[in-house]
């Protein structure tokens, strides 16, 4: 049986004359588990996964590999000396990675949606960008929230902190966030779903092991 006749839902809704690609939207607090019900709707559905801080770790990468490439270089001004150039390496800006990530996140989300194709994007906050750019794809959203108790929130995120994430260790910002936390700056309000969204449920992953995502399949 195909992806289309397990979740009818999936393309369009029963009343469309058209078919509308869905976008599964998944929000959440930092250590809320997204990134695991996330990958796990993707591959349920068979759809493409995409994620701003997979976007901002290709980003850093490919920022190092450039400084790397650019290593031998020393100058910000080239002065040209009967023929010879002198170099001296400029310093790169500040960049924003993940402000750049968020902006790639919106523009490859809202991309996919205009050609028709459903997807599951996965960010901390849906923002108001990509959820307006989505509704002008005539996309249908299903937000997911995932959610869990605070005092599981705080133990994964001190775990990240001081020993690193299963994949890919210990990100930048993991004690930045730790510390937000411990300060109460992650009120759970933050990360609510917006209201224009078509649908929302909800996913506790408080008790750990593999996420129960029925409640998106029930939807399709």
């Amino acid at each position: 049986m195909s992806t289309a006749e397990r979740f009818p839902g999936l393309f369009s809704f029963p009343t469309s004359a058209e078919p509308r690609p869905l976008i599964v939207a998944v929000c959440g607090s930092p250590a809320a588990g997204k990134t695991t019900v996330a990958a796990a709707i993707a591959a349920e559905l068979g759809l493409l996964l995409l994620t701003r801080d997979e976007l901002a770790a290709g980003l850093r990468l490919s920022r190092a590999a450039h400084s790397e490439a650019t290593a031998g270089l020393q100058a910000s001004e080239v002065v040209m000396t009967e023929g010879a150039a002198s170099r001296r390496r400029s310093r790169p800006g500040q960049d924003d990675v993940r402000g750049q990530a968020e902006t790639l996140l919106v523009e490859t989300s809202c991309r996919f949606a205009r050609r028709g194709m459903s997807l599951v994007v996965e960010n901390s906050v849906l923002s108001r960008p990509l959820i307006d750019g989505l509704l002008a794809a005539r996309a249908r959203i299903l937000a997911v929230h995932v959610i869990a108790d605070p005092t599981v929130i705080h133990q994964r995120l001190r775990d990240r902190a001081g020993h690193g994430r299963p994949v890919g260790g210990i990100h930048p910002g993991d004690l930045t966030l730790l510390d937000q936390f411990e300060r109460g700056e992650m009120q759970p309000s933050i990360f609510e779903p917006p209201a224009a969204a078509h649908h929302v449920v909800r996913i506790d992953t408080s008790t750990g092991g593999k996420p129960d995502i029925s409640p998106v399949l029930d939807f399709l």
